[in-house]
């Protein structure tokens, strides 16, 4: 198949913004997710702020199917 040069330009096109998603989930559905700020990089004070948000999410989550 022939592809159009905007295609061909486009794909080899990096993209300058780059974004991490951190996803949690169980065996039925994501339960938490957050976005990395950009130029933040996961060390240790960015993990125990996702494992806090995700306890709390958990908890909520319990809430709901009670």
């Amino acid at each position: 198949l022939s592809r159009t040069r905007l295609e061909l330009t486009m794909q080899d096109q990096k993209s300058k913004i780059k974004i991490m998603l951190t996803v949690l989930f169980d065996y039925r559905c994501v339960v938490y997710y957050k976005f990395l700020p950009q130029g933040q990089t996961v060390n240790k004070k960015y993990y125990l702020i996702v494992m806090r948000h995700l306890r709390e999410a958990i908890l909520l989550k319990q809430r709901e199917l009670l």
